[in-house]
């Protein structure tokens, strides 16, 4: 499940992905614990913001409309009423394209 189903809410090989990324950011992370500095989510390489997604998005699958929206007071029905939600600034999108069952 955590290697081969794509579905699955333990689908590992997105954070393969991110480590890639953090290698090629490797010259900016080492100069960032030498300084103190830090490095800014907009200075990483450009791969990273996909690898993020795709290591996030088994977790927006499997716990979106199940645990998370439930969580919410009051959200679950609104939605459920017709409330439209604005997903802005948070990433590539993969939870404004969840494709899966409406709130029970």
């Amino acid at each position: 499940m955590a290697l081969a189903d794509e579905d699955s809410p333990v689908f590992l090989p997105g954070a393969f992905y991110v480590v890639s990324a953090c290698l090629k950011d490797e010259g900016k992370i080492t100069e960032a614990f030498r300084t103190g500095k830090g490095v800014g989510w907009h200075e990483h390489d450009e791969c990273l913001y996909p690898a993020t997604e795709r290591f996030f998005r088994p977790n927006y699958r499997a716990h979106l409309t199940a645990e998370w929206i439930p969580a919410l007071s009051g959200v679950e029905a609104k939605l459920n009423a017709g409330a439209r939600v604005a997903d802005i600034g948070c990433g590539l999108g993969t939870s404004h394209h969840f494709d899966g069952p409406r709130v029970p």
